[in-house]
C-alpha cells in the first residue's frame, strides 16, 4: 500500500479536526494511506516545506497574514518543489495563479476527500508513461520541431537525434512544472497546429510528414 504525505496549511482548528476526521475515513475506504502534517500559520508552513509531501491543501488568509497562502506557494516554487497545490479559503479573489495550482474552492464548494482524490489523480498521471506527437523538419543545416500537445516545446539542433533528445528532455520539464491547465493544448488546438504550415522553410520528402511537410514523432516521457 502506497503511502501519499499531505501537508494542510490552515489555521482554524474546526478545519484541521474535519480533515483529520476525513482522512481517517480516507484511509480505510481507499488502497492508499494518507499521512497528513498541519501547519497554522506562515512561518510554520515555511519551515515544514521540503519534497517529501504529496501535496498542501493551503488557506489563503493565515492569523492575520492575507498573503500567507502566496507565500507558501512562492516558497515552494523558489525551492523547486513541484508538488501539486488545492487552495480551501474564503478569499479566492487573493489567490495569486501560480503553475502549481491545481485547483481552488471555497470551503463549501467541495471537500477535502475530492481535494485528496485529486492528489492520487494527478500523481498517477504523473507515474504513467505518457506518449506525445512531435512535429519535426530540417531547414538547411537545422532541425527543428514542437510538441503538438504541449505549449511551449520547441526545439532546434544540428541533428534529427539531438532534436528528439532536447525535444524529450524540455518536455518533460515542462510536464513537471506545469499543471495540466496550462501546459496542455485543447484537442481542437492540437489538431490545427497540425495542420498548419507553423513556418516556411525545412525540405520536402521526409517519412510520415503531415500536410505541412513536417514529420511526427512519437515521443514517450
Amino acid at each position: 500500500m502506497s503511502v501519499m504525505r499531505v501537508l494542510l496549511v490552515e489555521d482554524a482548528k474546526d478545519q484541521q479536526l474535519i480533515f483529520e476526521d476525513v482522512v481517517g475515513v480516507f484511509n480505510e475506504e481507499y488502497d492508499l494511506t494518507v499521512e497528513s502534517d498541519i501547519a497554522e500559520d506562515t512561518s510554520s508552513a515555511l519551515e515544514k516545506i521540503n519534497s517529501s509531501y504529496y501535496g498542501a491543501i493551503i488557506d489563503m488568509k493565515l492569523g492575520n497574514d492575507y498573503e500567507g497562502g502566496n507565500e507558501v506557494v512562492r516558497r515552494l516554487h523558489d525551492l523547486s518543489i513541484r508538488v501539486p497545490v488545492i487552495f480551501v479559503t474564503g478569499y479566492l479573489d487573493l489567490v495569486e495563479d501560480h503553475p502549481l495550482i491545481i485547483k481552488k474552492r471555497s470551503r463549501d464548494a467541495d471537500t477535502y476527500e475530492s481535494d485528496l482524490l485529486s492528489f492520487q489523480k494527478w500523481h498517477s498521471a504523473k507515474e504513467t508513461p505518457q506518449t506525445y506527437t512531435a512535429l519535426i523538419r530540417q531547414s538547411e543545416e537545422w532541425w527543428l520541431g514542437w510538441i503538438v500537445e504541449v505549449r511551449g516545446v520547441i526545439c532546434q539542433e544540428r541533428t534529427r537525434s539531438e532534436l528528439l533528445d532536447t525535444l524529450q528532455i524540455t518536455l518533460r520539464e515542462i510536464l513537471e512544472y506545469e499543471t495540466p491547465e496550462v501546459a496542455l493544448r485543447t484537442e481542437s488546438e492540437a489538431e490545427a497546429l497540425k495542420a498548419s504550415d507553423i513556418l516556411e522553410f525545412g525540405m520536402q520528402g521526409t517519412l510520415h510528414q503531415t500536410e505541412s511537410g513536417f514529420e511526427e514523432v512519437e515521443i514517450d516521457v
